[in-house]
């Protein structure tokens, strides 16, 4: 089983949820941007740099608003390296956008089709993650509002 850290962002612009897409196995699903953290590198900065190379933006860090766990021993339709299950812990830090335009990289993780804003109504038709009610995306929240563990056999 793979263990994985990863920081990850909550852009909310316009009543709107900036998500990566993923195709992955013929599912289509949406995350919130981000990845694994690297060596001696910061959560807030992991973040920044994801920011950067999946969205080509700028970010400021403004606070940790949910710490996430899941644990998935058999993922269905995984990318390669969760093939024998997956522990991640990823910190989801609101965000607020220095600059930059959205735009999607040339070169993208594997299954990433593109970046989309997601309103309300949006969320409620397609499959996303972190699994959270929707209105807690468009919500004001206090610093570190959740600590959540989801585990699948």
């Amino acid at each position: 089983m793979l263990l994985n850290f990863s920081a990850r962002g909550l852009l909310v612009e316009n009543k709107k949820v900036l998500f990566v897409e993923y195709i992955i196995g013929g599912v289509q699903y949406f995350s919130l941007p981000g990845g694994s953290l690297e060596v001696g590198e910061s959560l807030a900065a992991c973040v920044q740099r994801e920011f950067a190379e999946e969205a080509r933006l700028s970010v400021e860090v403004k606070r940790l608003v949910l710490l996430n766990e899941f644990i998935e021993r058999h993922p269905q339709n995984a990318v390669e390296s969760w093939k024998n299950g997956i522990h991640q812990i990823e910190a989801i830090f609101e965000l607020k956008r220095l600059e930059g335009e959205v735009d999607t990289p040339e070169q993208q993780d594997f299954g990433m089709q593109g970046l989309q804003w997601l309103s309300k109504s949006d969320l409620q038709k397609v499959k996303y993650y972190p699994e959270v009610a929707i209105d807690w995306f468009f919500e004001e929240k206090p610093a570190v509002d959740l600590y959540q563990s989801i585990k699948r056999d």
